[in-house]
């Protein structure tokens, strides 16, 4: 048998503090407003992956909602989410379960996910940091920030990005 030794993290404390998972970080609602948000820089674009941590009525039984959205510089943009269900172990939590929508257990996961608390800042999860940004997301700022651009337009071109001009028409519309 091959024994692996992985490397979680190099940092989960500032000064001598170590930072508790069960003191804020994890929302009491799905919808929360808080994510836990990284972004890489690919040749083309980019891609953003949030973590939102939630919990229900169980005593430290714990969610996560991840998204990963992929952006390319041609416009195109996709995202999929995961979903995953796991405990509140205090100093760290520790996801071990992929669940569905509707929180119905879909497999185990060979390597559990573990988050620590990085202090104010955001998280550690899996030896990786996360940036704390508010849970707010607009796709036309989302489009100008990856483009590059400034919002200068005039009220009708902005008002394009949300909406096709002329209204399509529908083949059963009278």
């Amino acid at each position: 048998m091959i024994e692996k030794t992985e490397f979680v993290t190099n940092q989960i404390a500032t000064g001598n503090q170590i930072s508790r998972t069960d003191k804020g970080l994890v929302e009491k609602e799905e919808s929360t407003d808080f994510i836990y948000q990284k972004q890489k820089k690919m040749q083309n674009g980019e891609q953003t992956t949030s973590y939102a941590f939630y919990q229900k009525q169980e005593k430290n039984i714990i969610y996560a909602t991840v998204s990963q959205t992929t952006a390319s510089m041609t416009g195109s943009m996709f995202t999929q989410e995961v979903y995953y269900k796991g405990k509140q172990m205090g100093w760290y939590l520790l996801f071990n379960e992929t669940i569905d929508m509707d929180g119905a257990v879909q497999s185990q996961l060979e390597q559990p996910v573990i988050v620590f608390a990085n202090g104010s800042q955001g998280v550690i999860i899996n030896g990786e940091s996360y940036k704390k940004v508010s849970n707010s997301y607009n796709p036309q700022n989302e489009m100008f920030r990856l483009l590059g651009t400034k919002r200068s337009f005039s009220q009708n071109e902005t008002f394009f990005f949300s909406h096709p001009y002329p209204p399509p028409t529908l083949p059963f519309s009278t």
